[in-house]
């Protein structure tokens, strides 16, 4: 529907590339998409994207503790092959009604699974797909004004953290009788009603006259798509390519960019979030405690500290999501080009720090790059390693000392240490065209030479900055090698809550009459 879109909150600001000051103009003519679920299986989403299809939506969560075991890896390779993506809740109301019927606690649960995504890249609005109300209706709650409410409040806890209203999923009856006119004006709408085909006989404004407009439409739950084995619903977005593409919310990467933040420990822990006791690889250490903080930062929000007590101990600092973590089939996918690396700090002498690679799809090699002595003076500074150069690389597990695949996976980050240790880590990053380190005269470790940059040679002029850095400043301005940020997964609770809740197997998105 074409209604005036909110502005961002201010924390939201931050993060996003986009302002939303009205909805995009309608044009004749329809964008191809589909919805998903574990459901569809394992998808080839570069088979479903040369078919013609631009956008998905794929289910995220359902109720207060479900997650679709093939989320994290939809939302992956479908961005990976240009699908434009966005995350759906289905809002079971099926379940304990304690829980279920709780709009709060859904939306909570849906956010905690989607959010990192927005922090760290582009995507359509999240979809509260609004149907499970066999109970609902059993127990004679569903009504306009319960119904209405309950979606006002799911929204209200995504608006409040996203600062975008989610999009509305339901069919014409529903979408005509459970909902107030206050809810419709604030929302756009997905609408299922199902026809022969896309073309044929769309709905219309006077459908849904307290809606208006569809912005998305379910035109069939039975369409085959290249890519997709089986059945798969189909569905179209009501304007251009480009309207589309302006929808998307969050913090997106600049065009042309190619420096891989793979964590970057701002919001959370990103690929690093796995206790640091794991690996059975671990040795001598007493204690050990591994946390994302605000105190210290190379770039940015925060980092991850890590305190180790022991003596002569090793840490094998696992990477990855799934479980077990380090698995390169639910680890970050990176070409095997260019430089990978990250920024260490620390005051405590004799540490050393190592970089471990996934040489294999299925986790049976790994590389590790060769010890690097960490500088034991309070102070930030990179260690990098060159994925094509062997005198950088030494065989770990099964390897042969050089990197051999072209697509691999961080295994872990390797440390030893001579006694009690605190090291800070920030930046885990990949440049596929060579070094990590910041070009000259980049003295706020954004990538780009300009005028920020200089403002904090002057803020600091005297304390460490001297007039050889404003020179540098000079020679690289406008210099930019601007940084994207990688696809993130889900924190690994996130993942514990699916197998915790996988007898819910509702199967898709469906028109409720």
């Amino acid at each position: 529907m074409s209604i005036a879109r909110p502005k961002l909150s201010i924390a939201l600001v931050a993060l996003t590339a986009i302002s939303f000051s009205a909805s995009p103009a309608r044009a004749q003519g329809y964008i191809n998409g589909v919805d998903v679920s574990h459901y569809q299986g394992t998808i080839d989403w570069t088979s479903v994207f040369n078919s013609g299809t631009k956008f998905a939506f794929m289910k995220a969560t359902q109720g207060y503790s479900y997650v679709d075991p093939t989320f994290s890896t939809n939302i992956r390779d479908a961005t990976r092959a240009g699908v434009l993506v966005g995350p759906y809740h289905f809002t079971d109301f099926d379940l304990d009604p304690t829980n279920s019927q709780d709009p709060i606690k859904q939306a909570s649960h849906f956010l905690a699974v989607i959010k990192p995504y927005y922090d760290a890249g582009l995507y359509l609005p999240p979809v509260a797909d609004v149907e499970g109300f066999n109970n609902l209706s059993a127990n004679g709650l569903l009504n306009k004004t319960f119904l209405s409410n309950w979606v006002q409040s799911f929204s209200n806890t995504i608006y409040n953290s996203l600062g975008v209203r989610p999009i509305i999923y339901t069919s014409q009856s529903p979408a005509n009788n459970y909902y107030t006119s206050s809810v419709a004006s604030q929302h756009d709408l997905w609408l299922a009603s199902w026809k022969s085909s896309g073309t044929a006989n769309p709905p219309t404004a006077s459908d849904t006259p307290a809606w208006g407009p569809w912005e998305f439409w379910q035109w069939t739950d039975a369409g085959t798509v290249a890519g997709i084995g089986g059945n798969v619903d189909r569905d179209l977005y009501n304007g251009t390519l480009s309207a589309l593409q302006s929808l998307r919310i969050g913090k997106g990467a600049t065009t042309g960019s190619h420096i891989v933040r793979i964590s970057d420990f701002n919001a959370d822990e990103g690929y690093f979030g796995t206790v640091p006791t794991y690996s059975g690889t671990n040795r001598n250490i007493t204690s050990i405690t591994a946390d994302q903080v605000t105190t210290q930062a190379y770039e940015g929000a925060g980092s991850e500290k890590l305190s180790v007590n022991g003596s002569d101990w090793t840490l094998r600092f696992l990477s990855g999501i799934g479980n077990p973590p380090a698995n390169p089939s639910t680890n970050l996918g990176l070409s095997a080009t260019g430089n990978i690396g990250f920024w260490l700090k620390t005051s405590d002498g004799g540490v050393t720090a190592q970089i471990m690679i996934d040489d294999a799809a299925d986790n049976s090699v790994i590389e590790a790059g060769t010890a690097k002595n960490v500088i034991a003076d309070g102070q930030w500074h990179l260690y990098e390693w060159a994925f094509q150069d062997s005198a950088q690389w030494d065989s770990f597990f099964q390897g042969d000392g050089q990197i051999s695949i072209p697509t691999v996976t961080i295994d872990s980050i390797l440390f030893k240490g001579a006694g009690n240790s605190t090291i800070y880590l920030d930046m885990v990053s990949q440049n596929p065209n060579g070094s990590l380190a910041p070009p000259p005269g980049d003295f706020n470790n954004d990538y780009a030479v300009n005028a920020a940059d200089l403002a904090k040679f002057k803020s600091t002029f005297g304390d460490g900055m001297t007039g050889a850095d404003f020179l540098a400043w000079q020679r690289g301005l406008g210099t930019v090698t601007t940084a994207a940020a990688a696809v993130p997964e889900p924190a690994a609770v996130c993942l514990a809550l699916s197998a915790s809740a996988a007898c819910c197997i509702t199967r898709r998105l469906r028109p409720v009459n």
